[in-house]
């Protein structure tokens, strides 16, 4: 068995032991770290029953290509709008965070009349 990087070997080793390598959880789950980031970058249809997924996983950078069925592609694409809706939200709270943070520094520098009008003009 050829040699894997360390890292690789680690990832597939704590994997394992989270119980995720060797069974199929679905397209969304990496087979090599386990992480559910496997991101799809094409889908392509197989006939009328099957899809083609090219997938890569945001955590380890592992490919893979695999046909599923419709069923299966329906509720991947089920898990990818949950996944896009809590990546959404974590946004919109950075964002409230930051333009908290700027509105308390703001006030801050009006507070100690570091901010004129003459700040504002043309």
């Amino acid at each position: 068995m050829p040699s894997q990087p360390k890292s690789r070997r680690f990832r597939r080793f704590a994997a394992a032991a989270r119980g995720l390598v060797g069974s199929y959880a679905g397209p969304h789950r990496c087979l090599e770290c386990g992480r559910d980031f496997m991101c799809p970058l094409e889908w392509d249809t197989v006939g009328e029953e099957h899809w083609l997924i090219h997938s890569r996983c945001g955590e380890c950078g592992t490919w893979r290509s695999e046909v599923v069925t419709n069923a299966e592609a329906k509720r991947y694409d089920l898990i990818l709008a949950r996944q896009s809706q809590e990546i959404a939200r974590g946004l919109a709270r950075i964002d409230r965070e930051q333009m908290a943070a700027e509105l308390e520094r703001f006030v801050t520098a009006l507070d100690r009349d570091l901010i004129g009008a003459a700040d504002f003009a043309r």
